[in-house]
Order: structure tokens, then sequence, then C-alpha cells
């Protein structure tokens, strides 16, 4: 942890087949239009000045597109006035969301979220925000090798195991339970421990675990004693194109113009495109500063984990929900039910 905040208080602390995409824009056969019904039933309230977004999000280095838009002011220039929101998790933020406390949130899948739009929430999914890809080290494990000493690519390996989960129903976990699957391994010959990444390094290092997925999003220093440990990409690989992050709307956003949303969004598009071409923004360097990262190696962070135009692919959105089911965690839903793309459809109208 860093002695002091960043200056304007947001904490430092870090964190597969062609598929049908939900939404309209250039290409109308790549998109599925909700029911009509639900969008007429909006507001039409205009904009009149500058607009005040509450917008909230956690401290990750995947939130640089973001960052790099209000930095340039392109929300601004779009009539908004944001004020930042730095959480934890999603639980911290979907009641304030719910609430219409907030307008905008940035957020992984969860459970929270799933339950939360299911039991009829005002807000909805406008668009989406990340894969899983390897470079990202999303769902890579790190395992003791001593624990494992005639490998890790089978069922005999795991059984007895414990392993540190950072999320309960997140996409580590949603990784690491599709390989405990592919291995044949029953969901009781492996336990799991929650703990935040700290925790879970500390457990790892200490030998209180055998092994820990990453759900941080960066590669893990483990210094001079890297060669006690495997690292091992197969649960990655197996999730691999995962969508699993979201833009999300409350009721101003879902009650307001939709011209809103579509303007919201495409100031925040003008900021992907641009951290994906390189661009940097100052929160990325604070970031790695503050974090006691390597700059040179910040700098060439894997970038390609974001979805350029925010297009939501439903059936990513429905297995996340089912397994999320699976698990206990949520009941039955449709994931159709959780989106709204008025806002994605009029953010790309007569962009080629």
């Amino acid at each position: 942890m860093p002695k002091r905040p960043f200056p304007d208080g947001i904490p430092s602390w870090p964190g597969s087949a062609r598929s049908r995409v939900l939404g309209r824009g250039l290409d109308r056969r790549r998109f599925l239009m909700l029911p009509a019904g639900a969008a007429a039933a909006c507001g039409r309230a205009r904009k009149a000045g500058v607009r005040k977004l509450a917008v909230a999000l956690g401290p990750y280095l995947a939130m640089s597109p973001f960052y790099l838009a209000h930095e340039r002011g392109y929300f601004r220039s779009a009539g908004f006035d944001i004020a930042i929101r730095v959480t934890r998790s999603a639980t911290e933020v979907m009641p304030l969301l719910a609430q219409g406390t907030l307008d905008v949130g940035f957020l992984g899948s969860a459970p929270s979220l799933f339950n939360m739009l299911a039991q009829g929430a005002r807000l909805r999914i406008a668009a989406a925000r990340e894969y899983v890809v390897g470079c990202r080290e999303v769902g890579f494990l790190y395992e003791r090798t001593a624990r494992f000493p005639a490998g890790d690519g089978d069922a005999l390996a795991w059984r007895g195991k414990h392993v540190a989960v950072q999320n309960r129903g997140g996409i580590d976990e949603f990784a690491f339970d599709a390989l405990r699957r592919r291995l044949g391994v029953a969901a009781g010959e492996v336990k799991t421990a929650y703990m935040d990444k700290a925790a879970a390094l500390a457990a790892l290092l200490s030998g209180g675990v055998d092994a820990m997925i990453n759900g941080f999003g960066l590669p893990i220093d483990l210094g001079a004693r890297r060669q006690e440990f495997l690292r091992n990409d197969a649960a990655a690989r197996l999730v691999s194109g995962q969508q699993y992050s979201y833009i999300l709307f409350a009721k101003s956003l879902l009650d307001g113009d939709p011209e809103l949303g579509a303007d919201f969004l495409k100031a925040y598009f003008r900021g992907t495109r641009e951290y994906l071409a390189g661009a940097t923004p100052d929160y990325f360097e604070t970031y790695i500063r503050e974090n006691g990262l390597e700059r040179e190696l910040g700098l060439k962070t894997c970038r390609t984990s974001l979805v350029p135009d925010g297009s939501v692919r439903i059936e990513d959105l429905q297995k996340y929900i089912d397994w999320a089911n699976q698990q206990g965690y949520t009941q039955p839903a449709k994931a159709e039910c959780m989106v709204d793309l008025r806002w994605l459809e009029r953010a790309h109208r007569g962009q080629s």
C-alpha cells in the first residue's frame, strides 16, 4: 500500500470461436435488438448544459482508457462533468447503482451483478469492456513446484490441493472451475480459499496454499523465489476470449435521452482507441510509480484485452450466468434481459 493516495483521492492498490454479437451498429447482421417497447418506455429528457455523472470504477490498470478520455477532456466536450468513485468490488457499488446514487459502473462479471439485474434493478449492461487474453495473465495459476512432483496436467495432481482464489464468482474462479472440469476433478476434491491478492500471495509463499489463481490482470512478481513455482496457463487458455467486464448504466441514463448514454460511450471509445494505439494517460504513469512497477515493463503491458467498440457477446454473458447458477451463486436468468443497447447503437451510428 502507498503511504498516500493519488492527488485526486484514487487509491493506488491494484486490483473463441466466432461469436454472435449483441447490439446494432455498422453491420446489422452482427446485432440483435431487444424489444422495441423497452426502449420506447424510456423518457426523452433533452440535454441541457453540462450533465453531472457519478462513475464507479476499480483501481486497475485496465481503466486507463477511461482516464485517458477523462484527462483529454472528451467527456467534458461531450457535455459531462464526471465525478469518479473508486471501489473495490461489485458488491460495494451495486446497491449505489441500483439506488441511482451512481450513474455509470465499470464492473466485472459477478453473482451480485447478475442477481440484482435478474431481480429488476434499474440498471442495464450498456457495453462490454474486456476479454480474457493470455498476455494479461487473468486465470493463470501459480503453483508450488514441490506440491506437484509429477506435474499439474491430470486429475491426480490436483486432488487434495488447496487453491487461493481472489474473487468468489469472479473470472479467476470461472477459469479455475473450467480447468477442474476439464481434468475431471470433482468440486469437493479441491479446496478453494477466497482471499485478496496480497493474502493469496503470502499464503502461496508460506506454503499455506498449494496454488493461487491470478485474478489481478498483471503478472505476479515472485522475485528471487520464482524458481520455486510453476506458472500454468491451462485455465486461462480454456476461457480465452471470454467477455467478463462491462459498462452499466443506472436509471438516470435509462430514463433519459438515449443520446446522453451514446455520448458517454463515444467519449470512452475514443479514449479506448487512442489507448490501444499507444497513448498513455497520466493515471497509467502514476499507477506504475505508486505500485512500484518498472516503468518500461509497465508501458509494454498488454492492452489487447479491451473491447474497442463495446460489442456485447450475448452467449458469453449467458455462459457466465449459467455457470454462476450451477455454483449456487445465482438463480437462472436470461442474458438478454440484462442488456440494453440503445446507447451502443447510437454511439456507432454513422461510423465507418
